[in-house]
């Protein structure tokens, strides 16, 4: 009688580990891989991928300060966001000079010698980075 009650026991704890790991499974597999944004590797990450004459004119402060305007820019626009992805909003379309201007907006408030080629090289480097983390989407088609 023990060996019954002790086998109707381990087939009851398998049917819920089984039914648990599952349900989790099956919840995992239709949401998107969560992104991280760590602001320190992903200077190292730019700085270390930009062309030499732009990498031999900015500092890896500098690189950190565009790449936080950029930020800046994108949780404006409703881009980045520290929510979970169920708040997050479905798709955001942004066109690819309106970061660039408010960058280079910033960068001309701030004095910050920089010119138009030097930070559109970072923020295209950081879109790679973006896309390398999975934090980016697919490009919007045209029209």
């Amino acid at each position: 009688m023990q060996w019954v009650i002790f086998g109707l026991a381990a087939l009851g704890v398998f049917v819920v580990a089984v039914v648990t790991i599952g349900a989790v499974v099956g919840r995992l597999s239709v949401a998107p891989p969560t992104s991280v944004f760590d602001e320190d590797e992903a200077v190292e990450w730019i700085a270390d991928r930009l062309p030499f004459d732009v990498a031999a004119q900015l500092s890896h402060d500098e690189v950190r300060q565009l790449v936080s305007w950029h930020l800046d820019f994108l949780v404006g626009e409703g881009i980045a966001t520290e929510a979970s992805y169920a708040d997050a909003p479905d798709a955001v379309v942004v066109g690819d000079l309106d970061g660039l201007a408010y960058v280079l907006g910033r960068a001309t408030q701030a004095g910050l010698p920089v010119d138009d080629v030097q930070v559109a090289t970072v923020l295209e480097t950081e879109r790679q980075y973006l896309e390398a983390i999975g934090a980016i989407g697919p490009q919007a088609p045209d029209g």
